[in-house]
């Protein structure tokens, strides 16, 4: 028996009546008080803007937050001058943060002071034999929260102070037909999330194919410059093509391995690697997700100027970046 992803057929294809239902939680709200667009600056976050500015999705928004970790590409925040420069946009967008996200992981603090790191870095057993990651919480923290803080504040409403009963707000949020097991009630009373895009029955594919036709270039993914979920592919890329954002992401995962005061959790590196136990090894983030068995070979990867071995004894020329 195949087990399947809610939302998913036999070829793979989303079938929406399964998932999504018009008459049910993902449905529009009739009258919300709000209006807000989550903006993350991507393809379809981007998209749905852009389509919600023509009225493609019914009221457009009364605007469109974006929650800044002050540590994406140079290439997001340049995407982001460009919309905000644009004379035909008419949905205003407004920015917040919560403050620098590497300044609080390399410290293992959270935005509180509390002591882990906020970020899903992977992490080696003290033996070097095992990679396991560390728990996420920047997307709660430097995402969600500045959002829902964004909207308390537009609604007027104070810190610590409840939502009035009778107000809701609608939050549109940016996912298509292909990630549709991610789409998820709100948690609070007072806002309803609607998935404009999956209204549109829209995947990833048709939100690029949408700015192609406009000529409209297609943005890259928006992240941190070191999140963890980076793909390999992506790391070459990084690497090859933008090697400012390379030697940064290297910073930072020599700065979260280096321990001691600025750091209160040890063992930690962005790539599944974690070859080295300490910051001294030439390619610190892995392109292909191998991980070392010891220390050992870790040593003699670096002796030989050459990627370590994988399990089967020989070389990859491409398990790490060099």
């Amino acid at each position: 028996m195949i087990r399947r992803r809610a939302g998913e057929t036999e070829m793979g294809i989303c079938d929406m009546s399964d998932r999504w239902n018009p008459s049910g939680i993902f449905a529009p709200h009739p009258n919300p008080t709000r209006r807000y667009l989550s903006l993350g600056l991507g393809v379809q976050s981007t998209t749905m803007l852009l389509m919600a500015d023509e009225g493609a999705f019914g009221p457009k928004p009364d605007v469109a937050f974006f929650a800044d970790t002050q540590d994406e590409p140079d290439a997001v925040y340049a995407h982001l001058r460009r919309l905000q420069g644009s004379n035909s946009l008419t949905i205003p967008i407004k920015t917040m943060t919560a403050g620098r996200l590497r300044d609080h992981v390399t410290r293992s603090l959270n935005t509180t002071g509390g002591r882990f790191a906020s970020a899903p870095f992977y992490v080696r057993s003290p033996d070097g034999a095992d990679v396991g990651k560390n728990r996420r919480q920047c997307t709660r923290e430097f995402k969600l929260e500045p959002l829902w803080a964004a909207i308390r504040a537009d609604l007027g409403i104070a810190p610590g102070k409840r939502v009035p009963r009778g107000v809701v707000v609608e939050t549109w949020v940016g996912i298509t037909t292909d990630e549709v097991h991610r789409a998820s009630a709100s948690k609070h009373r007072w806002e309803h999330k609607r998935h404009p895009l999956i209204e549109a029955a829209m995947s990833r594919g048709d939100c690029i194919e949408w700015l192609r036709r406009r000529e409209i270039p297609v943005p890259v993914k928006s992240r941190c410059i070191f999140c963890p979920f980076t793909s390999n592919e992506e790391w070459r890329r990084i690497k090859a093509d933008d090697p400012e954002q390379w030697d940064d992401a290297v910073v930072v995962d020599a700065a979260i391995r280096r321990g001691g005061a600025e750091c209160a959790v040890n063992n930690l590196c962005i790539g599944p690697a974690c070859r080295s136990p300490k910051p001294t090894c030439a390619r610190p983030i892995c392109a292909r997700g191998r991980s070392v068995r010891n220390a050992k070979e870790c040593a003699e990867c670096e002796t030989q100027n050459r990627p370590a071995p994988f399990g089967t004894g020989r070389h990859d020329p491409e398990s790490h970046l060099t």
